[in-house]
């Protein structure tokens, strides 16, 4: 009786061990990938470009979520529309997917600087220091200023401008009494003379450029006004500088 009883036991314990296999199998293998596989994938599509409402419209109609994940200033792309998205476009994803979405703030503004009152070469330096840059210099008569000093800007103190953009300026060339006397920059190299007359503030005009076989290229050769001349401040300077002659063999 008592063997009878553990051999029942013992095919009970059998019966319910090869239906917990058998279970384990069905699942693995039949109910677990029905269950994933009906969730459908989509592809995400491009969003970039669009606006934000357009981006959210398309996404919802491929049963994706949109989510915002704020702004950057971005050059390229208007300000609302979208300028990144994770995931990338063409990725394959699960419907009901989140697709995250940063907008562009448009292209970074900087305020311009006061001038007025300033040196050429500070003027610079302060447009500079914010991302902007010094365009035309044009000179104009002054009782009050001295000479270099900025008497008006283009552009307004404190307006909100692309950076990178250029800022003209108006500088004084002193009284009308005031004249300075030109500097020698004959034998420098073109890129020496240059600097040197920007640096005294006067304006490049005209290069013109001579061959010669007796100087190397790039080599001041004259200039005009000459060397001591006085005149204006800021006077513009025209240079002729040395070009390589081509030299023509004989046959």
């Amino acid at each position: 009786m008592k063997l009878n009883f553990q051999s029942k036991y013992f095919h009970l314990i059998i019966y319910l061990f090869s239906a917990l296999i058998i279970s384990f199998i069905v699942m693995d293998y039949w109910v677990i990938p029905s269950i994933v596989h009906n969730k459908e994938t989509v592809q995400v599509p491009d969003l970039i470009n669009l606006k934000r409402e357009e981006a959210h419209h398309l996404l919802d109609s491929l049963q994706l979520i949109g989510i915002d994940a704020g702004s950057k200033m971005d050059a390229k792309i208007k300000p609302g529309r979208i300028a990144v998205q994770t995931p990338l476009a063409n990725s394959i994803v699960r419907k009901g997917r989140h697709v995250y979405l940063v907008v562009s703030g448009g292209e970074e503004k900087v305020k311009v600087p006061l001038l007025r009152g300033k040196s050429i070469r500070d003027a610079r330096f302060a447009l500079e220091s914010v991302g902007l840059f010094l365009g035309e210099t044009t000179f104009s008569l002054s009782e009050d200023f001295p000479p270099g000093t900025i008497l008006a800007q283009e552009i307004a103190v404190d307006a909100n401008i692309s950076r990178g953009m250029k800022v003209n300026v108006v500088a004084s060339q002193g009284k009308s009494s005031d004249r300075v006397h030109v500097p020698d920059v004959t034998k420098k190299t073109l890129k020496e003379a240059i600097a040197y007359l920007k640096s005294l503030n006067f304006t490049i005009g005209k290069i013109t450029y001579e061959p010669t076989l007796d100087l190397p290229p790039n080599i001041v050769l004259d200039q005009y006004p000459v060397a001591d001349e006085l005149v204006q401040f800021g006077q513009t300077i025209d240079l002729f500088v040395s070009q390589e002659k081509v030299k023509v063999t004989e046959h």
